[in-house]
């Protein structure tokens, strides 16, 4: 569940750095 977790906030952080 963590690695779930995780992937979530790499994502967020990388919306608005991939923009």
């Amino acid at each position: 569940m963590q690695a779930t977790a995780s992937l979530t906030l790499i994502e967020r952080s990388s919306i608005p750095v991939g923009s």
